[in-house]
């Protein structure tokens, strides 16, 4: 049976919902990855990872979510944000949907790392609400990535890298145009004013310390990415989605062995 909730009967949910009361969501953004990379990378990555994953442990999974928060891309054409709160009512009404059917287990895995502050929250208040009665877990795929994958160690890792090329090259090839790609560095550097280092997106350094200050990313990124492309390859991308996946599934053998206590 196919685990795309999409792809069953009415019939077919209700079966997988009793027998395993367990979903998955997957989710991600539509927003600027460089000249190279498709809009659609977090999203495609989020939904290769939750079928594969959703597959080995016979677990259904639920249609993408394809926006997310997208706000600091906007520079970019063809990029679409949500708010947080119309990103958090979304996730809340997809959740609450499956509840009501009998699902008492969500994990949601986020292909956009901008993305996991406000999906933490909105787990914790579906928490607070229903406690006693779900369970709720989220999995950031390119952060697992980094601590299963041993060679993602050692890579200058950032926004449209290597981890991403790789991924698109081996699950949508003809969306990828690596000699269109310029200007993307390593890493993130320059000076935001004399005495202000730019370190990431939304900090800098002042002295010792680091601080968290609003930037324009097309002033901090002018290419649209950072880290490293070398060592881009379709292989590279299949590794990562399985390693994942199969990390993913026997996170779900043990995820759905979670005690629930229903409400007295």
């Amino acid at each position: 049976m196919a685990m795309a909730l999409a792809e069953l009967t009415t019939a077919e949910a209700r079966a997988l919902f009793q027998a395993h009361q367990t979903v998955i969501i997957p989710t991600g953004s539509t927003e600027q990855h460089g000249q190279h990379l498709p809009l659609g990378t977090d999203h495609e990555t989020a939904l290769a990872v939750a079928l594969r994953a959703g597959e080995q442990a016979g677990v259904p999974v639920t249609p993408v979510i394809p926006f997310g928060l997208s706000r600091h891309h906007m520079h970019a054409a063809g990029t679409i944000t949500f708010s947080p709160r119309t990103y958090r009512h979304v996730v809340t009404d997809v959740c609450e949907s499956l509840f009501e059917h009998g699902v008492r287990r969500v994990l949601i895995v986020n292909g956009h790392g901008g993305n996991n502050r406000v999906l933490q929250e909105t787990m914790e208040e579906l928490f607070g609400r229903r406690r006693g009665q779900v369970v709720l877990a989220l999995c950031h795929v390119l952060g697992v990535a980094g601590q299963i994958v041993p060679e993602l160690k050692t890579m200058a890792v950032g926004h449209a890298d290597v981890r991403e090329a790789s991924i698109m090259m081996w699950l949508k090839p003809h969306t990828v145009h690596m000699d269109r790609q310029v200007g993307q560095k390593p890493t993130i550097g320059g000076q935001a004013a004399p005495g202000l280092t730019r370190l990431g997106i939304g900090q800098v350094g002042h002295g010792a310390a680091t601080l968290a200050m609003t930037q324009k990313l097309e002033d901090v990124v002018p290419a649209g990415g950072w880290g490293q492309l070398e060592g881009s390859t379709p292989e590279f991308g299949r590794r990562l989605i399985e390693a994942v996946a199969t990390y993913l599934a026997g996170f779900l053998g043990e995820f759905q062995r979670v005690p629930l206590e229903e409400p007295k």
